[in-house]
């Protein structure tokens, strides 16, 4: 159920064409060779899961939070990656098989910040947004 969620949402963002390439899902690997700029990073939570059904001992809703962090060489370049992310995901609602989700929200934000840990530094802006879904 997570990861058809997430594949949804992944998928989602590659199809834009400035995004293909750019998108990484979770965490960027410290091990791994540096990741440069531009790029997108997408975080989902494994959701809080309800069983609203007594009929079901197994969940029928789950309210997912999906983080972004958009990374840019400077503020602009951050700032343009967030708006394509929020173009694409805020309102669209995911086709899951066995599901129905509702419209993706946006929940917070934060403004641009420097990472100062990486040489040279970057600009990101966070982005948290919610997906809620009911077993259909």
């Amino acid at each position: 159920m997570i990861r058809a969620h997430k594949q949804q949402i992944l998928s989602r963002l590659r199809s834009d064409a400035a995004l293909a390439a750019v998108v990484i899902d979770g965490a960027v690997d410290p091990n791994a060779a540096p990741v440069l700029p531009p790029y997108v990073v997408v975080y989902m939570d494994s959701g809080l899961r309800q069983v609203e059904r007594e009929s079901s001992e197994q969940p029928t809703q789950a309210d997912f939070r999906i983080t972004t962090q958009c990374v840019g060489v400077d503020a602009d370049q951050a700032e343009f990656f967030a708006e394509k992310v929020m173009a694409l995901l805020l309102g669209w609602r995911p086709v899951v098989a066995g599901w129905s989700p509702q419209a993706v929200q946006h929940r917070r934000t934060a403004p641009v910040q420097t990472d100062n840990a990486v040489s040279p530094p970057t600009q990101y802006i966070s982005d948290v947004l919610s997906l809620t879904t009911r077993k259909a």
